[in-house]
């Protein structure tokens, strides 16, 4: 853990350096900070310290600060209006959510905590064409799980749920539309 003096010259300096037009790189700031903090007798910081500081900076705020009002507006705009989509498979919509049901151990009864559900939505249909429930957070590894059974026949994944119904449902679609969350910029999942 840093001390006080170490954040306030992590701030102050990508205050002044990073969050403004054209700011410096990551690589910028660090040398600007690791630079003050030896001025001032403090111990040097690495690259991912300052990384993951920027990470908690809202993307629009830090957007607007770097390239302007016009164009985190641009990027963040909630577009009103009508989605419309005629054909199957033409746009798939992904989606995580955290279940209102609390999982207990069967045995102790003690609570394990809530699922994710993952699913991905034929907007032509409206049926769901792949899902995921995971214990585990919104992650590229429960994207691609349910992107799996989104695209292969669900024959096999029912009989083995012990369901006796067709999920007619499958198929590569053309389009996947998300809330840009990060497990969709995920290298893995663009992979």
């Amino acid at each position: 853990m840093l001390s006080e003096h170490h954040e306030q010259v992590i701030q102050q300096v990508l205050r002044k350096e990073f969050l403004v037009r054209n700011g410096s790189s990551v690589g910028g700031v660090l040398g600007s900070i690791n630079t003050e903090l030896e001025g001032r007798g403090l111990h040097k910081v690495s690259k991912s310290t300052i990384q993951r500081r920027i990470e908690t900076i809202q993307d629009r705020y830090l957007k607007r600060k770097r390239v302007g009002s016009t164009a985190a507006r641009q990027a963040f705009q909630i577009i009103r209006g009508r989605y419309e989509v005629k054909d199957s498979l033409a746009v798939v919509q992904i989606d995580h959510t955290l279940l209102d049901i609390i999982v207990v151990d069967q045995i102790s009864k003690d609570p394990i905590g809530r699922p994710y559900l993952t699913v991905l939505l034929d907007i032509a249909t409206r049926m769901p064409t792949g899902i995921y429930l995971s214990m585990d957070a919104p992650s590229a590894v429960n994207l691609m799980m349910a992107f799996q059974r989104a695209v292969f026949p669900k024959a096999d994944y029912l009989r083995q749920m012990g369901i006796d119904l067709e999920w007619p449902a499958h198929g590569l679609p053309l389009v996947i539309s998300s809330d840009n969350g990060s497990d969709l910029k995920s290298k893995a999942f663009n992979r």
